[in-house]
């Protein structure tokens, strides 16, 4: 059980300690790997007994013990040199295990999250300092830890929402004729003084999936039509989609967000590139100026089509990130694939959305 009885308002339990247990990815013997000051460690149980040790050359023999449990009888028996203070040191160097375990890995944030108001309590029969002990009245710190954590990642979330990006139209409905038809231009500045354009093709029905794309900004592709990416071959063919479309009487929108070099900008997409020329693929190049491989977020166009009426898409995009992206916040999405083009500057770069980043792309044959 989770959360409480709706009926007797009687808080729920939650136990976890043995691998038969439903919640046993809360014990430390849990096989989760956590990074730790640049030092991966097994499990987290892993970490917590090498601290005990003085010499780093114990925590190493601590942190290559095939199992959690090897881990734990090492820390109890090693003939090593022990920390002094160590009883006044442990629930913090647990907090800290904990911690990291669940920052790490979104999964189990999820899981703990999902145990509502429910008390944590871990079912050590032998430990009635982490546990409950043998009687049940143990004092539970692991248990009281993992509360703790999860009232901590509960505040953050609320306060994710309450800074959800914050955008406002300053301009509407400026028709304006293109190549691609009439169509009207709606300009949104996002908090921190960006304008993204929100194209609508014709007479969209909000209450069918309108067709939508989402596309980034691309100065180098859609302006001067380089030959590295494929950005402005997708925006060409979704505006002639959403063309055809409002020639069917349907309409479309593309949203056309100020997101250059997936959110990093139009300077740092061109030092990557340079990387790129030396023979690095895009994620690499990322990853050797400190920047992130997309650090674009879809609140904003979720919610500019939300003010549009729209929350049914049939979305143009070959990036599962979108559509989760878009789902996270509550619209109803389709998919609607999109073919490339295909030439010997951007093979690699589309190779790396396929096989790294997890983009559906198909080239034209």
């Amino acid at each position: 059980m989770k959360g409480k009885d709706p009926i007797n308002n009687i808080t729920s339990e939650v136990y976890f300690y043995d691998e038969q247990e439903t919640y046993f990815e809360f014990s430390n013997f849990h096989t989760t790997a956590i990074k730790v000051d640049e030092v991966y460690w097994p499990t987290s149980e892993h970490y917590y007994q090498a601290q005990k040790f003085v010499q780093a050359s114990s925590q190493e023999k601590i942190r290559e013990a095939k199992s959690p449990k090897d881990a734990f009888y090492l820390g109890r028996n090693l003939a090593d040199e022990r920390v002094e203070n160590w009883e006044d040191i442990r629930v913090e160097i647990m907090e800290r295990a904990i911690y990291e375990k669940f920052s790490q890995h979104e999964y189990l944030k999820k899981l703990l999250l999902e145990t509502g108001e429910a008390i944590i309590k871990e079912k050590s029969p032998a430990d009635s300092f982490w546990g409950i002990g043998e009687d049940g009245d143990g004092e539970n710190v692991l248990g009281k830890l993992l509360m703790n954590l999860r009232a901590k990642f509960r505040r953050v979330e609320e306060a994710k929402q309450k800074a959800r990006a914050k955008w406002m139209c300053i301009e509407d409905t400026v028709e304006v004729p293109t190549d691609y038809g009439k169509m009207n231009f709606n300009v949104y500045m996002d908090h921190k003084g960006k304008e993204h354009l929100a194209i609508v093709s014709g007479d969209i029905d909000t209450n069918d999936h309108v067709l939508v794309r989402i596309h980034s900004e691309c100065i180098t592709g859609d302006v001067f039509k380089s030959a590295k990416c494929d950005c402005g071959t997708q925006l060409d063919r979704a505006l002639k989609s959403i063309a055809k479309e409002t020639e069917e009487g349907k309409g479309g929108i593309l949203l056309y967000m100020r997101d250059e070099g997936r959110g990093i900008g139009l300077g740092n997409k061109l030092r990557a590139y340079k990387f790129q020329q030396q023979g690095f693929d895009t994620i690499d190049a990322n990853e050797i100026i400190k920047t992130p491989i997309d650090a674009r977020e879809y609140i904003l166009p979720a919610e500019i089509l939300k003010s549009l009426g729209v929350t049914k898409v049939k979305l143009i995009t070959n990036n599962p990130l979108k559509i989760s992206g878009l789902e996270n916040e509550g619209l109803e999405v389709k998919r609607v694939k999109i073919n490339s083009l295909l030439n010997p500057h951007n093979e690699g770069y589309l190779s790396v959305k396929n096989q790294k980043m997890g983009h559906k792309i198909k080239v034209d044959a």
